[in-house]
């Protein structure tokens, strides 16, 4: 009897990401103020942006803002009402970042403590994370 070869595609682990992963923090000067996430999720393209935006908007012309992740691992899902069978799925519903503790989500620079704890709060509400305030 033969024996067959599975040839199922290979699906991505969303937790997974590469362990040469660099945090870099851009900015060297004092009054550096960093948001860590301290839970395994996946982000989305939107909520990374509004979480951005809103926080651009407290931040107004005061400091610096930098956003660490971008989302580019694409997700695919079938259309509605289409019968099952007949492959995977063709069109990328969303653009997905994989996130594990550790990693540095948004950096702050130029602002006072007070403020970078409001900003990065704001943040926080828009993301489905648990994460941490950090002076550099």
């Amino acid at each position: 009897m033969k024996q067959f070869v599975s040839l199922k595609k290979n699906h991505k682990s969303l937790v997974k990401v590469k362990g040469t992963e660099k945090n870099r923090i851009f900015f060297s000067k004092k009054n550096n103020y960093v948001l860590k996430c301290s839970s395994y999720t996946v982000l989305t393209d939107k909520q990374l942006k509004s979480a951005y935006n809103s926080m651009k908007k407290r931040l107004k012309k005061s400091g610096t803002l930098i956003l660490h992740v971008f989302p580019t691992i694409g997700l695919t899902k079938k259309p509605i009402e289409v019968r099952m069978g007949k492959g995977k799925g063709s069109k990328i519903s969303v653009y997905v970042y994989p996130i594990r503790p550790g990693k540095i989500l948004f950096e702050l620079e130029g602002v006072t403590f007070k403020l970078a704890k409001d900003i990065f709060r704001l943040g926080m509400h828009k993301l489905n994370i648990k994460s941490k305030l950090i002076i550099v």
